[in-house]
């Protein structure tokens, strides 16, 4: 049998054979495709989970407030947990992202006998402390992490050096060693150094690129870069670092600083970048791309600063910044106080943490999922922009010395008093205020649905 255009009825049964095997391939590439992704998402979700977990674990042990505390999770709804180290009456609570865990908390040094192994019973004298734990979803996908925490000695904290500028390096510096790997390459210097150089990257350096036993200034910018990430590119400096322009980093790099680094331009640190430095000044900060910034002591950035793209900032003292951006899962974890001079903008589902006080001199605008707390009190001396599910939260007081629009799911928590001076909006489809203390406000809007909660002990931050 066949058609009019001649084919028969098995050429036609086999061509539609033939258009669905396709059509099923193609499909499977695009599903296949569609999980791969959303596994690299899930992975993100959890390795950011755990850094966050360990600098939280860090700072208590090295403030000594580490001292019996338990992994603790509370069953909030039938999807959803919470997880906290609690001691008594204190807690810490652990804020992961949705459907993440946390599980198998150890914690192991040479003198800690634990009875559980999910707590910490002993602020030994050892100085090191082994911790494992495992971050996990509900896909019951997990990220293992296992690091050791250094607590400083009393020497240590109480060493301060003064700034001593830029190095003086002799009327005629020493050339820098020949690069055993490749004799076309430059290798390192010794002693203070001031070249003019601006690119450090496997064509022009050795790597890794150190001067040893003094500082480096640059009076040129520095772009470094690793060869589209075929080569890990390395930089150290074991006194401090001067760049009289911008400094920015290309592709995987690793960067170390013994002691200060000031930029005088901007410093641009992207894909997956790891730089580590005592205390950092310049005059703007970009940092993205799974990148990671660890600043011991101070960071000063005079004007503006962007965290973003699952980039992750420790500080280990405390951190002033201008007009601050914090977006796409990116994480900002400060020992001590934090001052933002401009308008704050958090959106995403970006996570900031202080152990001291927050001060935001600008308007501060937080939506979507952001989230921020300060271990003591919070200050906004202009507008107070809250939308989405965004939280403020606050162990000590919340001063907000302006306006405060407040809305959707957005929370405004105090485990102290809030006292508000400005107007209060939205009439409708108003957040949440809530304080274990009281709530006071100059020009309360009565006609407003905002929940406010004062007194109310139970408040969920």
């Amino acid at each position: 049998m066949s058609n009019e255009k001649g084919f028969t009825l098995v050429e036609l049964l086999a061509g539609l054979l033939l258009f669905s095997i396709v059509t099923i391939a193609a499909v499977s590439l695009v599903v296949q495709s569609m999980h791969n992704s959303a596994n690299a998402e899930a992975t993100n979700s959890l390795r950011n989970d755990a850094t966050y977990v360990t600098q939280v674990l860090r700072s208590a042990y090295e403030n000594g407030t580490l001292d019996g505390m338990c992994l603790e999770e509370d069953q909030v709804s039938h999807n959803s947990k919470t997880y906290k180290l609690v001691s008594g009456e204190k807690e810490i609570d652990l804020l992961l992202s949705d459907r993440n865990g946390i599980k198998d908390l150890q914690f192991t040094s040479d003198e800690s006998e634990n009875t559980r192994s999910e707590c910490f019973n002993s602020q030994s004298e050892t100085q090191t402390l082994q911790v494992k734990f495992t971050t996990f979803n509900d896909r019951d996908e997990t990220f293992v992490l296992d690091t050791a925490f250094y607590k400083p000695t009393e020497e240590e904290l109480n060493l301060s050096i003064a700034d001593p500028g830029p190095p003086i390096p002799p009327e005629i510096p020493s050339p820098p060693s020949q690069c055993k790997e490749n004799p076309g390459l430059k290798g390192d210097y010794y002693g203070d150094t001031k070249i003019n150089d601006s690119v450090y990257a496997p064509w022009t350096y050795c790597s890794p690129f150190t001067v040893h036993n003094g500082s480096l200034w640059v009076t040129n910018s520095v772009n470094l870069n690793s060869n589209g990430n075929k080569d890990l590119f390395e930089f150290n400096v074991e006194g401090f670092l001067f760049v009289d322009n911008d400094f920015r980093t290309d592709n995987s790099t690793r960067i170390n600083v013994q002691k200060d680094t000031d930029i005088k331009g901007s410093i641009t640190l992207v894909s997956n970048t790891i730089m580590n430095t005592r205390a950092l000044k310049a005059n703007s900060l970009t940092f993205e791309h799974v990148s990671i910034l660890n600043v011991m002591e101070n960071l000063n950035i005079l004007q503006s600063a962007i965290f973003k793209t699952n980039s992750i900032l420790n500080v280990g003292s405390s951190m002033s910044l201008g007009s601050t951006t914090v977006q796409n899962s990116a994480v900002v974890n400060v020992k001590e106080n934090m001052t933002i001079n401009g308008n704050m903008l958090l959106t995403g589902t970006p996570k900031v943490l202080t152990g001291g006080n927050a001060l935001f001199k600008g308007e501060y605008l937080s939506e979507n999922n952001s989230q921020v707390e300060a271990a003591k009190d919070v200050t906004v001396e202009k507008k107070l922009n809250l939308k989405g599910n965004s939280k403020l939260y606050a162990k000590g007081n919340i001063s907000i010395n302006s306006d405060i629009n407040i809305q959707d799911e957005a929370l405004l928590v105090s485990d102290g008093d809030i006292h508000i001076k400005g107007n209060i909006t939205p009439n409708n489809g108003g957040g949440t205020i809530c304080a274990k203390g009281s709530i006071t406000m100059d020009n309360p809007n009565k006609s407003s649905d905002i929940k406010i909660l004062p007194n109310d002990q139970k408040c969920q931050k």
